[in-house]
């Protein structure tokens, strides 16, 4: 019997806005986004494949092979009454990859609608909506997630640095296996960790039923983008706001927009209005839900898109904070002197435009003489 760890999973609903084979205006086109709040059957393209990352978690070297996690993630997916009845683990040994477990499907959304991918090529592209969600459609912050595979879907050794812990049946074994963190974009999705085969972490479950290409449906809400261009800390809140507004202007975009940034007087959240539309990328994918859920770090898609819409270059972009809900006070956040400062031996909080999870804010610290991008936001 396979030895699982449980984690309890809370039941989300989703906005229609960004979801295939929806209005995203709601059924009524009333603009309410609980106006069309489906189930989680209804949120689902007929002829699509529903792919999530597994509430349950495993200890690799208790999997008990490839088939055995194919099972598990069969199991989940029926239990939470998702359609489809064969599911695939994105879980490869020395016997079996699971690009061939897959056989000719194409066309994934997550239990909300939102598409994942269309060919296998296109799983952790940034194209499409993160895969952070479980079956029962709940953020998972930032999920280390077994894979022993490749982006290509084929075993991945690492050069003899990691294993497969005797095929998933040995928690003894000593090499690591290959893994990746949900939400990740490009090659993170996949590998990039190590873990033991005693340490407990997700499975992705892909369903394996259908082949049927689909595709983002552009969202509605409020534009927000990664600055093209580096910022460096000394003109204060002032002088980011504009970079921000400048770079807008420059896209052709209208309205007001302000850098997502604390001081240590006041949140990043704070200086933005979150009772309106939720922010959008420039090329259409919905940020989160609400615009409180994406200041909350539970994102949908990652901030990762500049004001032209092309995927951003940044690889640290200023913050100021863990949380854009907390002040630039914490330990860990720094501000740079509420962004006057231009010292070396003073810091400021950075994040990760390349992720869905908690790290788009919160990634580490820069000194302030260092030059990063900015979070844009319209007001």
């Amino acid at each position: 019997m396979m030895g699982v760890v449980l984690r309890v999973a809370v039941a989300a609903t989703c906005l229609g806005c960004g979801r295939l084979s929806f209005d995203q205006l709601g059924a009524s086109g009333s603009g309410d986004p609980d106006a069309n709040t489906p189930t989680v059957d209804a949120a689902i393209p007929n002829g699509a494949n529903v792919a999530f990352v597994s509430s349950t978690m495993i200890e690799p070297g208790m999997i008990g092979g490839t088939a055995a996690a194919d099972a598990l993630c069969a199991q989940l997916a029926s239990a939470a009454g998702l359609p489809g009845t064969s599911y695939a683990a994105w879980l490869s040994s020395t016997t079996s990859d699971v690009i061939d477990r897959l056989g000719t499907a194409r066309g994934w959304v997550r239990p909300d609608g939102l598409a994942v991918a269309d060919l296998t090529t296109d799983l952790g592209s940034s194209s499409y909506y993160s895969l952070n969600v479980d079956e029962h459609v709940t953020h998972l912050a930032s999920p280390i997630v077994i894979t022993a595979s490749s982006a290509a879907g084929r075993v991945d050794l690492g050069s003899g640095a990691y294993g497969t812990c005797a095929d998933f049946t040995n928690v003894n074994d000593t090499l690591p296996v290959a893994s990746g963190g949900a939400g990740a974009t490009g090659g993170g999705c996949f590998g990039g960790f190590g873990t033991g085969c005693a340490q407990a972490e997700h499975l992705y479950c892909l369903g394996i039923d259908h082949s049927q290409a689909v595709g983002v449906v552009a969202a509605q809400g409020r534009s927000a983008f990664v600055s093209q261009g580096t910022w460096q800390p000394g003109g204060g809140l002032a002088s980011a706001d504009a970079f921000c507004q400048a770079e807008a202007a420059g896209a052709g975009l209208s309205g007001t927009f302000r850098a997502l940034l604390a001081t240590t007087s006041a949140s990043a959240a704070s200086r933005f209005g979150l009772g309106g539309l939720p922010w959008v990328r420039r090329d259409g994918l919905r940020l989160a839900r609400t615009p409180d859920e994406l200041m909350a770090g539970n994102l949908d898609a990652s901030l990762s898109t500049s004001a032209s819409g092309a995927p951003t270059a940044a690889g640290a972009v200023w913050t100021g904070y863990s949380a854009s809900t907390k002040v630039g006070t914490d330990v860990g956040d720094a501000t740079c002197n509420d962004w006057t400062s231009k010292m070396t031996s003073q810091q400021g909080g950075v994040g990760s435009p390349a992720t869905a999870g908690p790290s788009v804010f919160g990634l580490s610290s820069g000194a302030c003489n260092t030059t990063y991008s900015l979070y844009c936001l319209q007001q």
